[in-house]
């Protein structure tokens, strides 16, 4: 049984079911080709195998007030520190964006490593991605070097959660 993680506007965050496998893995195909990007096995193969990546994290679903799937979010362990995370996949379906259900889940991920001992957050992601750019520096993460390692990648963000 899925636990709800939380609800706003008339949309359910709640946790990753297998069930939840291939649409996922379409909502995230369907959002990186809205911003002429690809769905490349190297880096969503996560989405195949999210009991086993997200173990020692959390994978979220946000589902709208008909059941449907428009939302993706989690993290896992990072190798870039003891306390680190990366936060993946979050991806949002053009219908919920710009309403505030990104910085929710957003804030609701950070909440939900800290109280886990995690203190540092990465996030990976693409100069073709702006509205997700503009979030994570409006919650205070801040640019570093460039993103070399992950097919996809330009951008590498981090936000310390002890500064915040």
């Amino acid at each position: 049984m899925a636990e709800v993680i939380f609800t706003y506007q008339g949309y359910t965050c709640r946790t990753w079911q297998a069930s939840d496998r291939d649409v996922c893995a379409e909502l995230v195909d369907a959002v990186l080709k809205e911003h002429a990007l690809v769905f490349h096995p190297d880096t969503e193969g996560d989405l195949l195998t999210v009991e086993t990546v997200y173990q020692a994290g959390c994978f979220w679903v946000i589902e709208n007030a008909v059941g449907k799937v428009v939302g993706t979010g989690g993290y896992h362990p990072d190798h870039r520190g003891a306390n680190a995370v990366e936060i993946r996949k979050m991806y949002l379906r053009s219908s919920a964006r710009g309403i505030g259900l990104g910085q929710r889940l957003l804030q609701s991920l950070e909440s939900h490593a800290f109280s886990q001992g995690f203190r540092l957050i990465w996030i990976e992601t693409d100069k073709r991605l702006p509205q997700a750019i503009k979030l994570y520096e409006k919650q205070g993460y801040q640019l570093t070097s460039p993103c070399l390692a992950t097919h996809g990648c330009d951008q590498v963000f981090f936000k310390d959660l002890v500064d915040t």
